[in-house]
């Protein structure tokens, strides 16, 4: 993924939360983004990620090499890493998400242990 080389050219070693996010006791890496009306509860971890707008990130997330797209949920206890969530998407408590495309309004149930998949609604053209 692209995020990483990415986000250091826009980056001032300064995180970049816009100043509409609602964030609580939590780290937001210099090398994240959260966008405009985003909840981020607490002791979230997010690092090399870039978060959307009207994003609701549960306690005890933790988000690492990711892109969540606008208005996605995420509950608590969750683990994303090197995925993309699309938009409207819900992850459910305890969910685990490596390597991952979930698409737009997907929901993974609550405690999914997914790695490597592309999850869609619906069909898709390849």
């Amino acid at each position: 993924m692209m995020i990483p080389k990415l986000l250091p050219t826009l980056s001032t070693k300064k995180e970049l939360v816009h100043p509409l996010a609602n964030v609580k006791k939590s780290q937001v890496g210099s090398d994240s983004m959260v966008g405009e009306g985003c909840n981020i509860s607490e002791k979230v971890s997010i690092k090399k990620s870039i978060i959307g707008k009207h994003v609701t990130i549960g306690d005890k997330v933790k988000i690492t090499n990711s892109v969540i797209m606008d208005h996605v949920s995420i509950k608590d206890g969750c683990n994303i890493t090197g995925s993309v969530i699309c938009n409207n998407a819900l992850i459910n408590e305890n969910s685990t998400v490596k390597d991952c495309q979930v698409g737009e309004s997907h929901t993974i149930p609550e405690g999914s242990d997914v790695k490597g998949e592309a999850f869609t609604k619906g069909h898709m053209n390849i």
